[in-house]
């Protein structure tokens, strides 16, 4: 029959304090099962090594971040999905912070602009599908002139395709939705629908 009994508090290394056990990390190499310091001052202590050792640290974070894309990449998109309201906040800030980005990746990736713009006329040509500019100008004013995503009115306002293009969705007014470049460039080539009450052309007869 063993004697031994589970352990309900321990000292703290650090502070010297005596905390409940739920305070200390679990630790296997250690006979007590636990880590020496408690939380808080763990926690100080990692900060500290990371303020004396910044580049050293900034090393580390970005082996990691390289290390692990993927696996960043696809958790990011899981959240953004099941997150989409505070996602949209969170890019939308980020914007407002940002302002330069948008204008610096434009500047710096012309020829991926031009090369994206060739390949959705072809594919604008190939699904069919006319958009005149009255119709755009109704679809405005219809919407407020204000981005459907994000609901801004001061921005410049783009042509997005509910059903991207690239899918086959149609260049006509049933298939199109006012939205600003940030938000335009965010949507990518995904089937996202932000009209609460969608455009009629008024009939010609």
């Amino acid at each position: 029959m063993s004697n031994s009994r589970e352990i309900t508090k321990k000292v703290c290394a650090s502070c010297k304090e005596i905390k409940p056990i739920v305070e200390f990390y679990k630790d296997a190499r250690r006979k007590d099962g636990y880590y020496k310091r408690c939380k808080k001052c763990h926690a100080k202590s990692v900060k500290n090594w990371q303020t004396q050792n910044a580049i050293r640290f900034r090393e580390i974070n970005m082996n990691w971040k390289h290390t692990h894309k993927k696996q960043r990449n696809e958790q990011n998109k899981k959240w953004a999905k099941e997150h989409p309201e505070k996602r949209r906040k969170t890019d939308t800030a980020w914007r407002n912070k940002n302002p330069e980005y948008g204008k610096n990746w434009r500047k710096n990736n012309k020829e991926k602009i031009k090369h994206y713009a060739q390949n959705r006329r072809a594919r604008i040509l190939g699904n069919g599908g006319e958009l005149t500019v009255e119709e755009w100008d109704a679809i405005l004013d219809f919407y407020g002139h204000k981005c459907l995503c994000c609901g801004r009115d001061d921005v410049k306002l783009t042509i997005d395709h509910v059903l991207p293009i690239f899918h086959g969705g149609k260049h006509s007014a049933d298939n199109v939705q006012p939205l600003c470049g940030p938000c335009n460039s965010r949507k990518k080539d995904k089937h996202i629908d932000y009209r609460k009450e969608k455009y009629h052309a008024p009939s010609s007869n």
